[in-house]
């Protein structure tokens, strides 16, 4: 969205704000260094003088804006045109399938309504002279490694080696709570949930689509109100480890959709943490904390194994910086 000309006057209650938290509050859809640079431009006057992104406002002050011809200042969304062949590093490579780094927000396959082709959409431009084919699928907000297989032979290939389980899948979820137990394995029937359409539920053997799952599960480290654990699935369900963290009562910390209280805020984490004044806190992670960290597998006719690790995104080694700062 743009910025309009505007005259804005500070109320009693906002005494204090910064100007340039004043104006997000203002906008909320905008980006903030967009809107700094606004200030800095000189296109923000305070009682018709000129202001800086940091002055403090008084209850009555008239803020104008004058951003006619400014650029657009909208936040970059999620979205398919936020993503191309640059965001899909190869992490290995082998005759029947490659690995790719996905990145959070990336879904795997078009959605329904068209919006948005996700991975299948790059694959061409990936490798114009390969048929590359997804041959498992990732959650859209979850990175990491995900196995392209090359051509139908390779697709083959692969599923055989899920359905037999020679397939080693680790991934890492920071969770909300202590968990007790260094190890645990978690078996549960997993079915349609009837209420929530695309989504997950623990079932009964016997209830209608039901599907066994197996996770195993080691902490790798406790904070405060968090553990970090490492997920290693048997099987490949849908949303499995979700789910599974879920049922034994530690969902996956941002995860609302499977019983997560809310996003990691710097406030529930901060002994004293205060809000600036007129400025609504962002949560430090903008979805859920799920890494595919890393894949194995057998390679056919006794080749080479597929072997990739893929590095913790930027965003999730924030997270846990700041867990490992405010626990010491």
């Amino acid at each position: 969205m743009r910025a309009p000309t505007a005259t804005l006057v500070v109320e009693d209650g906002l005494s204090g704000v910064r100007l340039a938290d004043y104006l997000e509050r203002a906008w909320p859809g905008a980006d903030r260094k967009a809107l700094r640079r606004l200030v800095r431009d000189g296109q923000a006057t305070v009682n018709g003088v000129a202001a800086t992104p940091g002055q403090k406002l008084r209850a009555g002050d008239v803020v104008l804006v004058d951003a006619d011809g400014t650029p657009d200042v909208s936040r970059r969304r999620v979205s398919e045109t936020a993503f191309g062949v640059a965001d899909l590093p190869v992490l290995a490579e082998t005759d029947f399938a490659l690995v790719v780094d996905k990145p959070a927000g990336l879904p795997c396959v078009p959605d329904r309504a068209g919006r948005t082709q996700g991975v299948h959409g790059l694959l061409a431009a990936l490798r114009p002279d390969d048929d590359l084919r997804i041959a498992h699928r990732l959650d859209r907000f979850t990175s990491g490694c995900l196995v392209l297989a090359k051509g139908l032979h390779g697709a083959r290939w692969i599923d055989e080696q899920l359905r037999a389980r020679t397939v080693r899948k680790e991934y890492h979820a920071l969770v909300e709570g202590v968990m007790n137990d260094d190890r645990v394995t978690v078996t549960r029937w997993l079915g349609p949930d009837p209420r929530r359409p695309g989504k997950v539920i623990v079932v009964k053997p016997d209830a209608k689509g039901a599907r066994e799952a197996i996770t195993g599960l080691e902490v790798v480290e406790r904070f405060k109100a968090h553990t970090l654990v490492r997920c290693l699935p048997l099987t490949g369900r849908g949303h499995q480890i979700r789910v599974h963290l879920r049922a034994v009562g530690h969902p996956i910390a941002g995860d609302v959709d499977y019983g997560a209280s809310g996003p990691v805020l710097l406030s529930s984490l901060k002994r004293g943490f205060k809000a600036r004044k007129g400025l609504t806190e962002k949560p430090l992670l903008a979805h859920f904390f799920l890494h595919a960290a890393s894949v194995e597998m057998p390679a056919p006719d006794g080749g080479a194994p597929l072997r990739a690790e893929a590095p913790l995104p930027k965003a999730l080694a924030t997270v846990l910086a700041k867990l490992r700062h405010f626990s010491g």
